[in-house]
C-alpha cells in the first residue's frame, strides 16, 4: 500500500512507474528465489528421510507396541 501512495505522490508518471516497477521486481527476485530453494531442498529432504524410513517405521511400531501394553496395565489396575 505504501508503495502505491509512494507512485501516486510522485512528481510525475514516470517516476511512479519507476518506483512501482522497483518494488515489483524486487519482490518478484525474492518470490523466485524462495520457491527455487523450496524445490531443491524438497528432494534433499526427501533423499534423507527414505533413508531413515525404515528405522521410523520400527520404532514407531515398538511405540505403539509399548503404549497398548500400557493402556492394558492401566485398565487392569483400574479393575483390581
Amino acid at each position: 500500500l505504501s508503495i502505491v501512495i509512494q507512485g501516486i505522490a510522485s512528481k510525475s508518471i514516470l517516476d511512479g512507474t519507476y518506483i512501482i516497477l522497483a518494488y515489483v521486481l524486487g519482490m518478484s527476485i525474492v518470490m523466485i528465489l524462495i520457491t527455487t530453494l523450496a524445490f531443491a531442498t524438497k528432494y534433499l529432504i526427501l533423499k534423507k528421510l527414505d533413508s531413515i524410513l525404515p528405522y521410523v517405521r520400527k520404532l514407531s511400531s515398538v511405540m505403539l507396541v509399548i503404549a497398548g501394553i500400557y493402556m492394558i496395565y492401566y485398565q487392569y489396575l483400574l479393575i483390581v
